[in-house]
């Protein structure tokens, strides 16, 4: 390995046997942020486009309440189930 790759390596904690991990995380980032840019934009721009700029702060109070629900679900699902278990689906 050469000197700046370990001087990273060693600069961001990464241990041996982390490489393929750490590139698999990285993998997945960028497609998620791809699919950010590729599919999470134009639906906005259409949004927008279609019902208005006057629906958006119902949007934004309406995804916090929905989101709000769903993580006290899950957190009550977590607290009433077994330590074992830490998937909600499982």
């Amino acid at each position: 390995m050469s000197k700046a790759r370990t001087a990273t390596a060693n600069l961001l904690g990464i241990r041996p046997g982390d490489g393929l991990p750490l590139a698999l995380l990285l993998l997945h980032a960028f497609f998620k942020g791809s699919s950010v840019v590729f599919f999470e934009t134009p639906v906005d721009t259409l949004f927008l486009k279609t019902c208005g700029v006057h629906w958006l702060p119902y949007v934004f109070v309406g995804t916090a309440i929905v989101a709000s629900i769903i993580g006290s679900a899950a957190r009550n699902s977590k607290a009433a189930s077994p330590p074992e278990s830490s998937c909600l689906c499982c």
